[in-house]
């Protein structure tokens, strides 16, 4: 079971030598399911763009006001103006770009965590991998206890399922625990 749908607070990142900060964007996005989300919003404003000469109008109404406000701001950084429907199209299309090249770490978990729960595994994992992540939890309730993570091709087992199955291979106890 995937499990998704949190908040964390906003962050700075640098992607080919422009930074760029989008607190109203990515303080809502946590997994890589509120990633999807949010990149179906964007997509659905985008194509909206040019329907109607009230475009511009119904681009600002149909859009959260976190995300309005953010590419509000970001058209200010790059010098785009909001009366244009190619420059709102620009702006979509990089904020975009940015959402979808976030790395995604894969956690395996025994438990459902709580929302504030996973807030606290993102902002930590993030600051120990030194970057923003997304995250896709996994709920597995044969690992016991502990976690298991796949990042950019690497895996680490913590879970008390691996650490149990080791100490009884060497203590040699499966054998007897089987007879």
């Amino acid at each position: 079971m995937l499990y998704g749908k949190w908040k964390i607070d906003s962050f700075s990142f640098t992607h080919r030598y422009m930074i760029i900060q989008l607190p109203g964007i990515f303080e809502n996005l946590f997994t890589n399911s509120d990633a999807s989300d949010l990149v179906a919003i964007l997509d659905k404003a985008k194509s909206e763009l040019f329907t109607s000469a009230d475009s511009l109008q119904n681009f600002s109404e149909n859009l959260p006001i976190n995300i309005y406000q953010a590419i509000v701001e970001f058209a200010k950084e790059q010098k785009l103006t909001l009366a244009s429907p190619n420059d709102l199209e620009i702006i979509i299309d990089k904020i975009r770009e940015e959402i979808l090249n976030l790395p995604v770490l894969n956690l395996q978990i025994a438990v459902v965590p709580t929302p504030k729960n996973v807030m606290n595994i993102s902002r930590w994992l993030s600051a120990q991998i030194g970057k923003k992540i997304l995250l896709t939890i996994e709920i597995n309730h044969d690992l016991v206890a502990g976690a298991a993570l796949e990042f950019e091709g690497f895996y680490k087992d913590y879970t008390f399922k691996t650490k149990m199955e080791d100490y009884l291979k060497k203590t040699k106890l499966r054998d007897f625990i089987r007879e």
